[in-house]
């Protein structure tokens, strides 16, 4: 597919900054993006998704800027705020679902079943255009950002557990150093908690599995083996939805980022390195694909676990106080027809035909 200039402009510098910083900084390569991972739009609050939420990341990682907030220069005029003169906009490429082409799809479609029929229409999403957008460092009269506390070191073991409780398939925390998901047995086994340097470590490992695990539940395949282009595909899209889940919980992505893990999952993950950089220098959009798809599996996951967090506030509401001054009937039970039907007994009964039944009135 064919991008508009600017789009492609700015998609050659993310992939360039991230095969950077992951040559130079091997693992530890998101370290710096902390404050970037969840960028959201300042005047609708929405986050944004996909490759937009990749790219906004790395302007921001690139700039230094530490709010994740941005609007567009319309945005900022119906606000009531104004953009800086001089301020540089960033790109939030336009995406809709169109018809695929005679040639195939776009490349952001994903893969297409072997043999399918080109005469059946089907919808691919096309980038078929751009906004130009500004961080709120460099809007006047824009809000302070709210402050959200990042989760205490105590706490991220409370996260974890969260996340485990809510994930789709079992969890099993055994002794060894290895860490993989089991599609075959649809289960991720990871090492004991108490095996890594610190929580954040634990907690690193345990989202990129997880996000491996969503593969059944959102339509991407397991193809290839270890070492493979395929593969190593699949280890980038758990790499970054990984980051953008633990953003999406509030966590230290720092602290994440930078987090020991250690063993066999450690070594693995230098080999990734090595062929992710290779694929990404091979196919730049290769990056924006798994971003998509990593985005999606992280709001997958961060939508399970509010699902139970939200289940247990709920189950922890004290049970409402019964209304003592009126009395109240049944489901499916009328009052009116009740009586009626007790004095019709009750009239019987004076004619000797019937005793009057009882009434049970909540």
């Amino acid at each position: 597919m064919k991008f508009p200039e600017r789009v492609s402009e700015q998609r050659r510098q993310v992939v360039d900054r991230i095969v950077a910083d992951m040559e130079g900084k091997e693992l530890s390569w998101a370290a710096d993006w902390a404050p970037c991972w969840s960028p959201a739009n300042a005047a609708t609050g929405k986050r944004y998704h996909g490759g937009n939420r990749l790219g906004l990341a790395a302007v921001a990682a690139e700039r230094g800027l530490a709010d994740p907030r941005w609007c567009t220069y319309r945005q900022a005029e119906e606000q009531g705020w104004h953009v800086r003169k001089g301020a540089k906009a960033a790109v939030v490429e336009k995406w809709k679902m169109l018809p695929a082409r005679a040639e195939g799809p776009s490349p952001e479609a994903g893969d297409a079943e072997p043999g399918e029929s080109e005469a059946a229409e089907r919808l691919v999403p096309v980038c078929v255009g751009y906004w130009s957008v500004f961080n709120a460092r460099d809007v006047e009269g824009i809000p302070p950002l709210p402050e959200r506390a990042a989760a205490e070191l105590g706490e991220v073991g409370e996260v974890a557990d969260q996340f485990i409780e809510s994930s789709r398939c079992p969890v099993r925390e055994a002794e060894g150093d290895e860490a993989y998901y089991a599609p075959s047995r649809d289960v991720i086994v990871i090492p004991e908690r108490s095996q890594f340097a610190t929580p954040e470590g634990f907690l690193s490992t345990l989202l990129h599995e997880m996000t491996h695990s969503t593969a059944p539940e959102l339509g991407r395949k397991f193809v290839g083996h270890f070492g493979s282009p395929e593969y190593a595909r699949e280890e980038l899209v758990a790499e970054l939805g990984s980051m953008f889940a633990a953003a999406d919980a509030g966590l230290d992505c720092k602290a994440v980022a930078k987090a020991e893990q250690g063993g066999k999952h450690y070594d693995q993950h230098v080999a990734y390195l090595e062929s992710w950089v290779a694929a990404l220098r091979k196919d730049p959009d290769e990056l924006y694909r798994a971003a998509a798809k990593a985005s999606t599996a992280a709001e997958y996951l961060g939508e399970r676990r509010r699902d139970l967090i939200e289940s247990r506030e709920r189950d922890a509401e004290p049970a409402p106080e019964p209304d003592r001054g009126q009395a109240h009937a049944p489901e499916g039970f009328s009052l009116s027809d009740e009586a009626r039907d007790a004095q019709d007994a009750a009239d019987a009964a004076v004619r000797g035909a019937a005793p009057a039944p009882e009434v049970a009135i909540a």
